[in-house]
Order: C-alpha cells, then sequence, then structure tokens
C-alpha cells in the first residue's frame, strides 16, 4: 500500500496542474528544418533500437520519461516487437556518444489502440534502472500535461517544440545528433478538411506543423512539448504524417492529457502488461 501511494504521489507530481505516415502509409517520423539540441536541455529524450544494433544504427524511435524507470512512446513503435528486440538509450543527445542502455521489462498499449486508423497511439515501456543517470548529462523525468491546461498550453498561438533524432527529409538521412523545431498548432477542423487529411486523423490528437518545419520518419514517439508556468511540458507524442513538412499535411500528435489516468494507473500496477 505504501508503495501505491507513493507511485500516485509521484505521478501527481508530474501532472502539470491547471511522425509515422499516414494510416494507409505507416512509417516513423522525424525532423525536418531542425536546430541542434543545447546539451542537457532535453533530458527526458530517449532512443528506442534494435538490440542487434548500436543506438545510432538502429535508431528507430523516440520516448519521454516521465516516472522513475517509465518511458511513454507511440503504440505503433513497440505494438508489434517483443521486449528482447529492442533497448533504451538515454542520458546522451548524441546516440554516437556514451549514454546509458537499459532494457525494456514491460510494454502497455494504450487502451483501445488502433494500428488501421493509428487511434490512441500511446504506450508506456517500464524500462531496467540505470546506475549511472549522468552519463552525458543527468536524465531527468518530465512534467505530463493535465487536462485543464490543455486549451492554454496548446492554443495556436503557442509555441510547440518537437525533438528527435529523426531524418532530416522525407526519406533522408537519419540525425544521430537530437534536433528541435518550434511549430505550430494546426485546426483540427482544417487538418481534417479535404485538401487536407479528409477525415483521417481521428481520436484524441492535435495537428501541428510550419513551413518547412515537421517531424519525420524516425521521430515517432518522441515527445511534443511546450512551457506551462515557465516549465517544458510534455503536451504530445508523434504520432503519423504524410511525408515530412508537405503541403498541408501537418504532424499528427497523440495528445497526452486524456490518458492521465490511464498513465496513473499503470504506473501505480493497476493495468496488466503484456
Amino acid at each position: 500500500m505504501k508503495r501505491l501511494i507513493h507511485l500516485l504521489a509521484g505521478f501527481t507530481t508530474l501532472l502539470v496542474a491547471g511522425c509515422v505516415s499516414l494510416p494507409t502509409s505507416q512509417g516513423n517520423q522525424k525532423i525536418v528544418g531542425g536546430v541542434l539540441v543545447r546539451p542537457g536541455a532535453a533530458p527526458w529524450q530517449v532512443s528506442l533500437f534494435w538490440a542487434d544494433m548500436s543506438p545510432s544504427a538502429g535508431h528507430f524511435c523516440g520516448g519521454s520519461l516521465i516516472a522513475d524507470q517509465w518511458v511513454l512512446t507511440a503504440a505503433h513503435c513497440i505494438s508489434d516487437k517483443t521486449k528482447a528486440d529492442y533497448r533504451v538509450f538515454l542520458g546522451s543527445q548524441d546516440l554516437r556518444a556514451t549514454g546509458a542502455v537499459v532494457a525494456p521489462l514491460e510494454q502497455i498499449p494504450a487502451p483501445g489502440w488502433k494500428r488501421r486508423t493509428m487511434e490512441n497511439d500511446l504506450a508506456l515501456v517500464r524500462i531496467t534502472a540505470t546506475d549511472n543517470p549522468t552519463v552525458g548529462y543527468r536524465v531527468a523525468k518530465i512534467p505530463v500535461l493535465a487536462p485543464g491546461r490543455e486549451s492554454e498550453a496548446t492554443g495556436s498561438t503557442s509555441d510547440l517544440t518537437v525533438t528527435g533524432y529523426g531524418r532530416l527529409s522525407d526519406g533522408g538521412p537519419l540525425s544521430p545528433q537530437l534536433l528541435q523545431v518550434t511549430i505550430r498548432r494546426v485546426d483540427l477542423n482544417l487538418c481534417n478538411s479535404r485538401d487536407y487529411y479528409n477525415g483521417r486523423a481521428r481520436g484524441q490528437v492535435l495537428c501541428a506543423g510550419a513551413p518547412k518545419k515537421d517531424s519525420c520518419q524516425g521521430d515517432s514517439g518522441g515527445p511534443l512539448t511546450t512551457r506551462v508556468d515557465g516549465v517544458p511540458t510534455l503536451v504530445g507524442v508523434v504520432s503519423w504524417g504524410d511525408g515530412c513538412a508537405a503541403r498541408k499535411r501537418p504532424g499528427i500528435y497523440t495528445r497526452v492529457a486524456p490518458y492521465g489516468p490511464w498513465m496513473r494507473d499503470v504506473l501505480a500496477g493497476l493495468r496488466p502488461s503484456t
């Protein structure tokens, strides 16, 4: 019971009060039009990479550390994989540098995850503890946005930042160094209009982009953040998109606020793992 109370309390402190291709052509998203992340500026960022490869050669998705030993990523990143298939890299913004490599212990897709439509594209991964949390810089958790602050935090004038190790252009090379790009929310009705995604952006998602700026293949599962009361806060997870930085094709991100109760239950050990 003490452990349960501790977990619940720990998760509560993470709640701030207050791109893959389309479902018809799924793939992992990465950063286009971005700049290098300052060392230690995104200490919650992780990389998921194939277990039989190095982090720089085997990177396939991103993720965010949201609690001790818990990473939030996209369900499509891990739903077709076993825990033995991949590892998690953290503690450095350069995949070629020394960082902590840890193994996944549990992987739990969000309820209602549908690969065909990419709805509920979230998953929690419990990782082994690292005994060296300051490998390249001090690893830190990122707060998860609470539902009551969503309209304020992700309004049309809010700067949203997406980070990742993904491709620099559609089909281009990966970036071994962590990149970031600043984008803005796109109205969901416009995003689902005939000239854009024609109703394919379904479920608890938001659209975001900017001219010649986007997530791209390999950024999937990574964080979409903004500042809430001056604190970097997780508001979304890279899910999917049609190409990278294509005209009238903003990135699609799974909103994290609606999944707060599910995350809280998983961290408290109240949901089954897979």
